[in-house]
């Protein structure tokens, strides 16, 4: 079986050679008719020479694993692998099988939907490989692909040890009081904001509460931050937004040679990272001088790269990932709770009684805030897991590879094969969950606590083994703040339309079985959120 570490050394270079000429092509030619036959002219040439260098093959019948077909240039990702995962995870399997090939880029990326599948695959993902830059080419690389979510071996380690105390489990009690400070602050403004929550008594949960954990993690991570600096950070959320968008559109600047091309993302990109490194700079010369400042983590991270244990573009694309690409993470995870609590009133009657049962003092509630859910199963925790389950944050997972080949379903993927993770495959059409799967019902966490083994391969979240997300501890913090503020001083409801209430059932229940199939959702972001408003009622203007 040819293996990915002894392919021919002629492929990058054909492959370069067979996207140069695209791209001059695309520059000469004007016709619309004329693009797209070339179009499909080099994704059927890519996909002779793809399957003839990377071929998966059944060890018995000898024949392929099924696959779809390349398309130039981007294959399937991003924008079909995330933008379009929640319909295209079903359709994939539906007509590909329960074990598949992708393509991102030219880069093979073998789908897993079965858990028997995932624990043969992970492990021993202590010893995986992160694809290159996500495989999502230059733009991607250039923004993140040195970032510590997407290296491996040495230099993960390395990089590992030293940006990651502030976020170990065990700091996140220093950090209980000034989040739910920071929390209660947050929300008291925005409720006073035109007398009301966000716009009339509205609240979207994406839009409204999106700076809370960017500013908590700000403050983590820098210290407290003068005026100035913080402007000065919120006013790059914008263009990084921007910036990401392209990243997954692909298109060009997947390829390196982009660089040399006067394209607005490449420009765009340079400009970011420039400003990026100067606010740094600024940040730490601040957390440096600042009174009672030096203990901020972005000072032993700026002595890290001083001492040789990782590189200054490792720094600032780490820093790039912990507080723009995370806080997308964080705000997917809390934005679907805050949704599925205000179609389920009788959840959010029941989480709000158990909030206020643990809230008579500072360290009942701090306590209640930490617990593992492990340990100490709560409703809020069951909650928090059922809408993530119900809404992953993403369709497919990160791409990694494992050190050796795997036979699955009879099929010889060789070492170095990319695999990714189909979540909506692992988290609600997987019959463990039973008959009622698509149903946001916490209850079925607490009726059998789920953990260990039972769910090791069958819950995707913040991914398997010891490459899970790094800050994970922090965001739940986060999302169990916000979630406790606001349940103690608002009612959630939906805000629907007049054809969204005729489709919906009891409690603003969809009638289908996909929960909140009308609900809208953002799908220009590549983390699953929702986009709909929700009505915020004071409980003190709440008749008893």
């Amino acid at each position: 079986m040819l293996e990915l570490s002894v392919l021919p050394s002629d492929l990058p270079a054909l492959v370069s050679i067979l996207t140069g000429a695209t791209i001059i092509a695309i520059i000469a030619l004007r016709g619309r008719a004329i693009l797209a036959d070339l179009r499909i002219l080099i994704s059927r040439v890519a996909n002779i020479i793809l399957l003839r260098y990377y071929p998966i093959k059944h060890v018995e019948r000898a024949t392929n694993l099924p696959f779809l077909p390349y398309i130039f240039p981007n294959g399937q990702g991003n924008v079909e692998k995330f933008l379009r995962g929640r319909a295209n995870s079903a359709k994939w399997e539906n007509e590909y099988g329960g074990l598949y090939r992708l393509w991102s880029g030219m880069n093979g990326e073998v789908v897993l939907t079965k858990p028997a599948h995932v624990e043969v695959v992970f492990r021993d993902s202590q010893n995986h490989t992160k694809a290159h830059a996500n495989n999502s080419g230059y733009l991607m690389d250039r923004l993140l692909g040195s970032c510590l979510g997407l290296i491996s071996g040495q230099p993960w380690g390395a990089m590992k040890s030293s940006v990651e105390a502030p976020f170990l489990h065990g700091s996140m009690s220093q950090y209980a009081a000034d989040v739910q400070d920071f929390t209660a602050v947050y929300l008291d403004h925005l409720g006073k904001e035109n007398d009301a929550f966000g716009e009339q008594g509205k609240l979207h949960p994406v839009r409204d509460l999106k700076l809370l954990p960017f500013l908590v993690v700000a403050k983590i991570v820098y210290g407290r931050l003068n005026e100035d600096l913080e402007r000065d950070l919120i006013g790059l959320i914008l263009p990084r937004e921007d910036l990401f968008k392209s990243v997954i559109g692909g298109g060009i600047t997947r390829f390196a040679f982009s660089r040399f091309l006067p394209l607005p993302a490449i420009q765009a990109l340079h400009h970011f990272k420039r400003k990026w490194a100067q606010w740094n700079d600024r940040a730490h010369t601040h957390a440096l001088k600042g009174p009672g400042q030096s203990t901020a983590p972005v000072v032993a991270m700026y002595r890290a790269v001083e001492d040789g244990n990782m590189t200054r573009e490792q720094l600032l694309q780490t820093l790039d990932e912990i507080l723009f690409a995370n806080i997308d993470v964080t705000m997917g995870g809390l934005s679907w709770v805050l949704v599925f609590l205000a179609a389920h009133p009788d959840v959010q009657e029941a989480l709000r009684s158990e909030v206020r049962g643990q809230s008579s003092n500072k360290a009942t509630r701090n306590n209640y805030l930490l617990s593992s859910w492990t340990t100490t199963p709560t409703l809020l925790g069951a909650c928090i897991l059922e809408a993530a389950r119900l809404r992953p944050l993403a369709a497919f997972s990160v791409p990694q590879s494992c050190p050796s080949p795997r036979i699955l379903d009879g099929f010889e993927i060789p070492a170095g094969t990319n695999f990714v993770i189909d979540s909506y495959a692992l988290n609600i059409r997987d019959a463990f969950w039973g008959a009622d799967r698509e149903r946001f019902r916490p209850e079925r966490w607490l009726e059998r606590q789920r953990s260990g083994r039972d769910l090791r391969y069958r819950y995707w979240r913040f991914g398997f083994g010891p490459r899970t997300c790094l800050g994970k501890y922090l965001a739940e913090l986060i999302i169990r703040s916000v979630i406790v503020e606001i349940l103690e001083n608002w009612h959630l409801a939906l805000e629907t339309t007049a054809e969204q209430r005729e489709k919906a059932g009891d409690n603003g229940h969809s009638k289908n079985s996909d929960e909140g199939r009308n609900w809208p959702w953002d799908d220009e972001v590549w983390i699953h959120s929702p986009d709909l408003l929700l009505k915020c009622e004071p409980l003190a203007a709440r008749p008893a």
